[in-house]
């Protein structure tokens, strides 16, 4: 094999290997495809909170005021685990122009309960909370 010809093989693989590096490079760079994002809107005006007593529990009420399904996220106190009140996260799907209890404690136990408000958020109609 002559010089020039060495010369030029060594100039092919030279350009396919940087050719081969580049393109990782770029396949690297390239923005990853998240797909379709529903843009998260907040419905925190839309909840309504309030704590209604019987003879035989107190309970926390969450009403959404919108059309719209509504994904709500309380902390509350108490939440029973195993007949032991505690504290915890309620994840609740609320639709449209409607209400439901998330909560709910002993009448003795009334002065204690909390129902806060951690996030709301609009959800699609066949959507549920995550």
């Amino acid at each position: 094999m002559s010089l020039s010809g060495a010369k030029s093989q060594n100039f092919f693989a030279t350009a396919i290997l940087v050719s081969a590096v580049m393109l990782c490079w770029s396949a690297e760079a390239a923005p990853k495809n998240v797909g379709h994002k529903q843009i998260v809107r907040n419905a925190g005006s839309d909840i309504t909170t309030q704590i209604g007593r019987n003879t035989d529990t107190v309970t926390c009420y969450v009403y959404n005021k919108s059309d719209e399904n509504i994904c709500v996220v309380y902390d509350v106190y108490p939440v029973w685990y195993f007949s032991q009140p505690a504290r915890g996260t309620v994840t609740q799907s609320i639709p449209g122009k409607n209400g439901r209890g998330i909560a709910w404690a002993f009448p003795y136990q009334q002065a204690s309960m909390q129902c806060k408000l951690v996030s709301a958020r609009y959800i699609p109609s066949y959507g549920q909370c995550p």
